[in-house]
């Protein structure tokens, strides 16, 4: 995506950071750094060196408020996070106003300050009901390390161990160790006996090293490795994929690395027929009926399946477009999805994320004050996100299904803007 230069650097006159910037602009921070600096960078340096040397002054009304709060058993972290000041510029400046006689105080007793029985008899429940020590840390505002100490007191250290250690991997026993060393003998691999066994590979390994010694360890680890796959298997294989089975689920069956595999089947086959397969198997996935891959879509000129859906109908119904033809309006440069004759752009939009809805406001603002007639087509699942950052002139159309709705929006589309869209 481009970043609107002109914009951006007015953006960073009037005090706006270049990481904010860059997140409007869904840019990375290093790309909206460089264009700056290369837009001006005499007055970038200027700008820059003075907000290093200033820092922005906190009102004395803020400080008041501050040292209120602290009186009443506020946290300085708490409250710095709160009025968006810095803490050690809190620390420096809190001393000045009150003495430093009275700071210290006000911490001492912050320090000195316990928790009640009662509060944590809660968090003792809360803990039992399934909650992390960490998370009940930060929602009451209590330290992790003083909770570890104080949670066993209350509950007891049985009680407090078994809890926390449930949620932990299980210790391996002594017997299990003696099975895996059996079937690691017989020729089983560590990976497989992990997963019969759900246990995790590393404590095995190391655990099976400790037991057997590490030479031994490494003499029957190698021949695994070394261990060839057999032709027979591999001709079962082969035919399995031919009927449509994923590769990746035959290797876990038969307990082979998929790139072993992949390899094998290649020089058995032969390359030309393995590629023909692979294929093969590609197409006979489920797909959404009219619905085309992202690369096919990308091929024919769409940016999305979506995109390219929405062409698709816009040419059944004859309908005149042109497609992501460059529009200049005013300073800002812009590429439409659709832009149809009389004044009138048709736009889609498929994706989630926060900042894309904000490229998007942004984008349908500079249609709108050129005097344009904005649609937008939205998933289902979407329409909301779109009521709320899209402009209230832009006229949203949403359909739930791929193929099963999107036609009746078109028509309906046409059929209303019969004058536009000849």
């Amino acid at each position: 995506m481009e970043m609107d230069l002109s914009m951006a650097w007015t953006e960073f006159e009037n005090g706006a950071s270049v990481y904010r910037i860059a997140q409007e602009h869904n840019v990375r921070y290093a790309t909206a750094r460089d264009s700056l600096l290369h837009y001006d960078p005499k007055k970038y340096r200027k700008i820059m060196d003075r907000r290093e040397r200033r820092g922005k002054p906190i009102p004395i009304k803020l400080l008041n408020k501050v040292i209120r709060e602290t009186e009443h058993g506020h946290k300085l972290k708490d409250l710095a996070n709160k009025y968006n000041v810095g803490f050690t510029t809190l620390r420096r400046r809190l001393p000045r106003i009150m003495g430093m006689r009275n700071y210290k105080k006000i911490m001492d007793d912050h320090q000195r300050r316990r928790i009640s029985i009662t509060t944590l008899r809660k968090i003792g429940n809360e803990l039992k009901e399934g909650a992390t020590v960490k998370r009940l840390a930060k929602k009451h505002g209590i330290g992790e390390s003083t909770l570890c100490r104080r949670l066993p007191q209350v509950i007891g250290r049985k009680k407090y161990d078994a809890i926390v250690h449930k949620r932990t991997w299980p210790r391996i026993s002594s017997t299990l160790i003696s099975n895996a060393q059996k079937k690691l003998e017989n020729g089983e691999s560590v990976n497989q006996i992990a997963r019969e066994q759900d246990v995790s590979t590393n404590t095995l390994r190391r655990r099976l090293s400790q037991t057997m010694g590490r030479d031994r360890y490494r003499e029957l680890t190698k021949t695994h490795l070394c261990k060839p796959v057999p032709l027979t298997v591999l001709r079962r294989i082969a035919k399995r994929v031919q009927t449509g089975e994923l590769l990746l689920k035959l290797a876990t069956e038969y307990g082979i690395g998929y790139r072993t595999l992949r390899r094998r089947l290649a020089s058995l086959i032969g390359r030309k027929k393995y590629r023909r397969l692979m294929k093969a198997t590609a197409s006979s996935k489920r797909r959404i009926p009219g619905c085309f891959g992202s690369k096919e879509a990308r091929k024919q000129g769409a940016d999305s399946q979506f995109e390219h859906q929405v062409k698709t109908l816009l040419e059944k119904y004859k309908v005149k477009f042109e497609f992501h033809r460059p529009l200049k309006l005013g300073k800002h440069r812009t590429f439409p999805d659709f832009t149809l004759p009389n004044h009138v752009i048709l736009e889609t939009a498929g994706l989630s994320f926060k900042d894309y809805w904000k490229y998007y406001r942004r984008k349908t603002g500079y249609y709108i004050e050129a005097d344009y007639k904005v649609f937008v087509v939205v998933l289902d699942g979407l329409y909301k996100r779109a009521m709320k950052y899209l402009p209230s002139d832009v006229t949203i159309i949403r359909f739930s299904g791929f193929k099963s709705n999107i036609e009746d929006y078109i028509r309906a589309l046409v059929n209303a803007n019969l004058d536009s869209c000849p």
